[in-house]
């Protein structure tokens, strides 16, 4: 429930301007916001919420203005490690890992970037 919550607070903080979308919001931050729910989608594989993350990344795509290459950009962006537990504790801290991911100063270069790509 916890995780729903999370997505569905991510999902609404996100453009007026785009089909589905609350506020606007520029091109790379729906290119973010995509990487954000690829992420979450990747790291909990195979779960009920994973589908969740995957539709709402699906959602940030279709928004969007920019060709299908920019997505595939942004999935190739997502950590890979993302369901090893920390050598620490051994627990799952897939949702850290996609934030911190979200928040890098890397995604936020690569979403401008990419983002004043081709247009769909």
């Amino acid at each position: 429930m916890t995780r729903l919550l999370l997505v569905g607070a991510f999902l609404a903080t996100i453009a007026e301007h785009h089909p589905g979308l609350d506020r606007s919001a520029s091109e790379a931050d729906l290119l973010r916001a995509y990487a954000f729910g690829t992420c979450l989608s990747k790291g909990y594989d195979g779960t009920s919420f994973a589908d969740d993350a995957g539709r709402t990344a699906d959602i940030y795509l279709q928004g969007g203005n920019i060709a299908g290459d920019a997505y595939v950009q942004m999935r190739k962006a997502v950590p890979s490690d993302l369901a090893k537990p920390a050598p620490y504790d051994g627990h799952n801290y897939t949702i850290m890992k996609c934030l911190e991911f979200y928040e890098s100063p890397q995604l936020k270069r690569l979403a401008r970037r990419v983002a004043q790509g081709p247009k769909k």
